[in-house]
């Protein structure tokens, strides 16, 4: 039985990650409820706290909408979280920060949908599925550089034995 408002980490070096497709294109945000639950990851984590949006403002007629999505193709998403510059943090009715609280719990509360303001996306029915939910570690810069420098040094030490 599906549950409403899953818990999830909002740690840093973390993100929520699914894949969507719509026959329409669109922006899309992530509205998560900062909350003290003590509710287990995934398990419904309740209806207070405040909510913010992540990813971009839906309710605005321009500027940053949230994330785009394009019509009739699958995109992944992927909405990090504590990282603004990546992902930023919008008020909804919170205050556009979001918050870890003691737990560093929070809860997936719902998915802001904008659409361009256009008569085309005003008229009819409108297709929209989503698939592959979860909370994902998004690995550290500095851990990429290390690698690929180790790359490169690899490459030129059997390149000059070469």
């Amino acid at each position: 039985m599906p549950l409403g408002r899953p818990t999830i980490t909002l740690g840093a070096g973390t993100a929520l990650s699914f894949d969507i497709w719509s026959d329409h294109s669109l922006f899309v945000t992530a509205n998560i409820r900062e909350t003290e639950s003590n509710a287990a990851f995934g398990a419904n984590g309740g209806a207070t706290g405040s909510i913010e949006f992540l990813g971009g403002n839906p309710s605005v007629a321009t500027g940053n909408r949230g994330l785009a999505v394009a019509a009739n193709t699958w995109t992944t998403l992927t909405f990090e979280f504590l990282n603004p510059s990546v992902t930023p943090v919008f008020g909804f009715t919170g205050n556009g920060v979001l918050d870890l609280g003691v737990d560093g719990k929070g809860v997936l509360e719902s998915l802001g949908l904008a659409f361009d303001d256009t008569t085309a996306n005003r008229i009819g029915d409108i297709g929209i599925w989503v698939d592959n939910f979860a909370v994902v570690a998004i690995p550290e810069p500095a851990s990429g550089a290390i690698l690929l420098a180790g790359l490169l040094a690899f490459i030129g030490v059997r390149s000059r034995r070469g």
